[in-house]
Parts: structure tokens; C-alpha cells; sequence
């Protein structure tokens, strides 16, 4: 048997720029992940965050994780109740840890901050990534987080 996960992102630009400049050592070994859902929840939005983190790791496995959610069944989505808030935690194969936000934003911009022991990738919510590091803060790609995947833009989100 097998299973087929739509894991669209991978191949998208923005986020091969990401690995490339993870690979390439622009910010040293990975520390964490920080990541939000704005109006988003763990199960629709939260897998695809869960499978970039993967994905810039080289694949790393979760080695454990833990979570909470706050859900009282007021919000719906996808016709099915869906939480409030909740956080993931979690470490991956090589040592870099995650948490994930679901339902609220992080104050600011940014949708992903990966804090390296070097530097600092940032993923804004706007399509662009900044980079600091010893050479300075730079936008190293314009573009789009996820054309045409917005809540709002998407049926059946309430």
C-alpha cells in the first residue's frame, strides 16, 4: 500500500531559497523553529509547517514532541471544530527543536523565524525572507508564502 501526502510547499521558490541558505550555512547549526498560524489550526496548516521543518532539516524525524490545545468548540472550520489556540514542541534528529503556534499570530510579520547558532532566517508572512547574519540583514527572496492559499481566499473556512 501505499500512502500520498500533498505536501505542496517543497517545491515551492520561496522555500528551496530557505534550504538552500540552511544549506549553504548562512545561519550555522539550527536551534529552532518558531512558527505561527495566523487563523490557522495544528491539522490543516500545522502539518505543512511540521513537514517544512523536516524538509529544511534534510528529513530529521521527530525524536519526541508534546503538545496543548485550548479548544472550547466555538471556532469551525472545514465543517468540523477546530482549536483555538495550541502549541507543538518538539526535537528533531541533529538536535534542532520546534514549536509551532496554532490560531494566533506571533506579533510582527513573521510566520517562521529559524534561529541558527550563527544568524537568523526569517519568513514573513509577506513572502519575503530576511537574513542576518555576520554579513548583516538582507532580503534574500520577494515572493509569496502560498499564492491563492490564504484563509480568507479558501472555501469552506469559517
Amino acid at each position: 500500500m501505499k500512502l500520498i501526502v500533498n505536501y505542496c510547499r517543497r517545491p515551492g521558490p520561496l522555500y528551496v531559497r530557505v534550504r538552500k541558505a540552511i544549506v549553504d550555512g548562512a545561519i550555522g547549526e539550527r536551534v529552532l523553529y518558531a512558527a505561527s498560524l495566523d487563523g490557522w489550526d495544528q491539522m490543516e496548516w500545522g502539518a505543512h509547517w511540521h513537514d517544512m521543518f523536516r524538509f529544511f532539516e534534510g528529513e530529521a524525524d521527530p525524536i519526541w514532541v508534546m503538545g496543548q490545545v485550548r479548544c472550547t468548540g466555538a471556532k469551525r472550520g472545514y465543517g468540523h471544530v477546530i482549536e483555538e489556540h495550541s502549541v507543538a514542541y518538539g526535537e528533531l534528529t541533529g538536535g534542532a527543536r520546534f514549536l509551532l503556534e496554532g490560531g494566533k499570530p506571533h506579533v510582527g510579520k513573521t510566520a517562521i523565524r529559524i534561529i541558527g547558532t550563527l544568524g537568523l532566517l526569517e519568513i514573513n508572512r509577506d513572502g519575503t525572507v530576511v537574513l542576518t547574519n555576520s554579513d548583516g540583514r538582507h532580503v534574500i527572496f520577494e515572493g509569496s508564502l502560498n499564492p491563492g492559499h490564504e484563509p480568507s481566499r479558501v472555501q469552506g473556512f469559517e
